[in-house]
């Protein structure tokens, strides 16, 4: 193997940089927007909904990462050779996303029906009463019993990250083929509990915002934007290096690689289409009070603008671009379409996280802040893991796994 095939990527660094520089920017605009509210609970707030925004995208590509890792060494596929690493890389940046998840859970009482005790229990000198739903889940759905999912979840999915990690070095620099078999075994029965911890998470930290609203495809709905977002990230960083003629990706990114990557968006993609439709023709059929508030809310002014353009950019435009073997085939085009998914996706969780939490529906700096925030800290992350391992496994890993099987 040459050694511009395992040198580490030379525009990660730049990244990581970028990124946290990006990250810092958002934080002082988060912590002047805390500044600025001068105990204004209204205010204080909306800055919180502001970073549940950003996290919940950063947290996305993270987790995104994580799952496309196993899928790469559970099918033991040769579409994600030249990119494990920085799939590897971004599953790394989970415990970082935990402790950025840590602020939300300490102010959970301004953004969380279930963490203030005055819609759970009720409130007579303000005249709130008690919520039944909220009384029901009580033993459930508190700080302390969401805290302890939380890093149930997040040592389950670094504990495979981690391992798997370690083995796939140890194979670089042993070449046993155990190794590789050993990988694919995990990675099947990881994938399964990806699936199901993803549903519990996202339950907790999303579905939650609402107090009475609930969909039993949340889980798989998410698990959908994950790869989207992980797959539109790293294709377009890749396409970028191609363009620029960057080593070790000027060489790696082959048409070959640039058409698998698409293939696998368009694939993304019409599951995203696939969830989003079943679950509005499943809530419209049943026409139920406690579910048609989802689309009610998202429905009013100009979130029903929102909407559209999401349907349109989110699945239509990408869908259709991404039917052309020749769109596929080119860095320069697929990095523009995976640009326009990230993009979307930014739009679409802000379509569904912000609605719940905010009222009127209506986008603030901070926001922008929340984003930048959570963003620039893992592409940080993100940056300094990439550099720790060779950009290809050693030796190369499809030649291995057909001489273990042969």
């Amino acid at each position: 193997m040459t050694a511009t095939a395992t040198a580490a990527p030379v525009g990660i660094t730049r990244l990581g940089q970028v990124g946290a520089a990006i990250g810092v920017l958002g934080l002082a605009g988060l912590a002047f927007g805390i500044a600025g509210a001068h105990g204004d609970r209204e205010i204080i707030k909306n800055v919180l909904q502001s970073y549940l925004y950003g996290w919940v995208m950063a947290m996305l590509v993270a987790l995104g990462c994580f799952g496309l890792m196993l899928l790469q060494y559970m099918t033991r596929g040769s579409w994600a050779r030249p990119v494990i690493r920085l799939f590897e890389a971004g599953a790394k940046t989970l415990p970082l996303m935990f402790v950025l998840y840590l602020p939300m859970l300490i102010w959970s009482r301004y953004i969380y029906p279930w963490a203030n005790p005055a819609l759970v229990y009720g409130d007579a000198a303000h005249g709130i009463k008690a919520d039944a739903t909220l009384l029901h889940r009580a033993g459930y759905m508190n700080v302390t019993t969401v805290l302890i999912r939380t890093v149930i979840y997040f040592v389950i999915w670094s504990m495979f990250t981690f391992i798997l990690a370690q083995n796939a070095k140890r194979q670089d620099e042993t070449g046993d083929l155990k190794l590789a078999m050993f990988r694919q075994k995990m990675s099947s029965y990881g994938f399964v509990i990806y699936v199901v911890t993803i549903t519990l998470a996202f339950t907790d930290w999303i579905m939650s915002l609402d107090t009475h609203w609930f969909s039993t495809i949340y889980g798989l709905w998410f698990m959908i934007f994950q790869g989207l977002a992980a797959m539109a990230f790293i294709g377009l960083f890749i396409s970028r290096q191609k363009l620029a003629h960057k080593e070790p990706y000027a060489t790696l990114v082959t048409p070959q690689v640039t058409r698998d990557i698409g293939n696998m968006l368009l694939t993304l993609t019409m599951f995203w289409a696939y969830f989003s439709v079943s679950q509005w023709i499943i809530i419209w059929s049943g026409n139920l009070p406690e579910e048609i508030t989802f689309y009610l809310r998202r429905n009013q002014g100009t979130f029903l603008a929102v909407g559209a353009l999401n349907i349109i950019f989110s699945f239509f435009a990408p869908f259709l671009l991404l039917l052309s073997s020749r769109n596929k085939r080119t860095a320069g085009r697929l990095g523009l379409i995976c640009f326009m998914v990230i993009v979307m996706r930014f739009v679409d969780i802000f379509w569904i996280v912000v609605p719940v939490t905010r009222h009127p529906i209506q986008l603030i700096p901070t926001d922008v802040a929340g984003a930048a925030f959570a963003i620039g800290a893992f592409l940080a992350a993100f940056g300094y893991y990439a550099t720790q391992s060779p950009i290809l496994p050693q030796p190369e890993e499809p030649l291995v796994l057909e001489a273990a099987h042969g």
